[in-house]
């Protein structure tokens, strides 16, 4: 799990806009909902395929279908999890200092039943969309 998460955060932090601090935000289920729920670009180029493929559907879905399906994906942080994440992101966040300016804000990591994107870990705006285990 450390190296997926850093992983992940590793290719965030390449593509984001650069400029103020290094940390991490743990999305509450409401943060994670809103996250999922939010139009946005990325759901924006979706295609009617893509919606229903995502849902699983054979007929045509809509954007709000869509957005309330990917809502629902939201999860809540365990307590445990918070533990790992934090650590696991304290653990790399010296080297980040190093290599890489300080960031326009904080990357929120939203846990995802997965469903919504096949299981796939992804990033939109300054979130990290990470699959349950």
């Amino acid at each position: 799990m450390r190296f997926f998460v850093a992983a992940w955060l590793a290719a965030f932090l390449g593509a984001a806009p650069l400029a103020a601090a290094h940390e991490i935000e743990l999305a509450s289920i409401e943060q994670a909902r809103a996250a999922l729920g939010t139009s946005d670009v990325f759901v924006a180029r979706l295609s009617p395929f893509d919606r229903a493929a995502r849902l699983k559907s054979g007929g045509e879905v809509s954007e709000d279908e869509y957005l309330a399906f990917a809502r629902a994906a939201g999860r809540e942080w365990s307590n445990d999890e918070r533990v790992r994440l934090t650590a696991a992101f304290a653990a790399i966040e010296p080297k980040l200092a190093e290599l890489l300016p300080e960031l326009d804000g904080p990357i929120l990591l939203v846990k995802t039943s997965g469903e919504e994107e096949g299981g796939a870990g992804y990033t939109r705006a300054n979130a990290v969309m990470l699959p349950q285990a």
